[in-house]
């Protein structure tokens, strides 16, 4: 079987999967095929999918599916040594502190958006800042988590009573970095520096507003991932996953 033979096989099975899935509420993998192989995962997230495609169809077909599913709300980029790295940029705390990202070599880094909150959306900001702590605490000496805030189109901020994010997010000694407030969907030329980057470098268009963006930095800063619409436990479950070889 040659390489297009084998993506061919796999795109003519999803139409009817996907019409399976829709009535039964099950992933478009189940339906396909189960994995023959243990390392599928990491597989995967080396690019073996979209590289090796007759390869991966062999044991791999469940996973392969899935992330054909998937690509949507998540991709990745790899950068090469001699491109900009992630750990050549900054940007200002909150608070207005300088932060270079280079201390963040050798870290599992995110980055991640976050609607600005207020009474009227969310009552309780110093409870969302908490669950984002929950996050970083899976390895709290080598994961570190910038979230970047920025003002949500639909709400009228001008009317509405924000004081309790204002404090959250001037609050010191967490454990996470609040980052200054940004247009997350700005013309390329007004964008902040650290998301022209992910943009330029993932091919992105504008941001969902209504869900959060997260970028995943390897320690090396040689692959970064994009996961958006996941939920916090499901950024949770696949750090656990995909960095449990790393000595973290």
């Amino acid at each position: 079987m040659t390489c297009g033979d084998a993506m061919r096989e796999l795109k003519m099975l999803l139409p009817v999967v996907f019409v399976l899935s829709l009535c039964f509420g099950v992933s478009l993998g189940d339906l396909v095929v189960k994995d023959e192989r243990s390392d599928c995962m990491s597989a995967v997230n080396r690019g073996l999918c979209r590289t090796d495609p007759e390869e991966m169809m062999k044991g791999c077909r469940k996973s392969c599916a899935d992330y054909e599913r998937n690509r949507s709300k998540f991709d990745y980029f790899l950068v090469d040594e001699d491109e900009e790295s992630f750990f050549d940029l900054n940007a200002k705390t909150f608070t207005g502190k300088h932060l270079d990202f280079e201390q963040f070599d050798g870290y599992v880094t995110i980055v991640t958006t976050m609607a600005k909150l207020c009474k009227s959306t969310r009552p309780d900001s110093e409870a969302y800042f908490a669950t984002l702590e929950e996050l970083q605490r899976i390895w709290p000496y080598s994961l570190e988590l910038l979230v970047f805030p920025f003002e949500h189109p639909s709400v009228d901020y001008a009317t509405e009573d924000c004081v309790d994010f204002e404090e959250s997010a001037k609050k010191t000694g967490r454990p996470i970095h609040v980052m200054e407030m940004i247009d997350i969907n700005a013309p390329f030329s007004t964008l902040h520096p650290v998301f022209k980057y992910f943009k330029t470098k993932a091919i992105l268009g504008n941001l969902d507003v209504d869900t959060a963006t997260c970028f995943l930095i390897n320690p090396e800063g040689r692959r970064i991932e994009v996961h958006q619409s996941a939920s916090l436990n499901t950024i949770k479950k696949h750090i656990l996953g995909t960095f449990r070889d790393y000595e973290l």
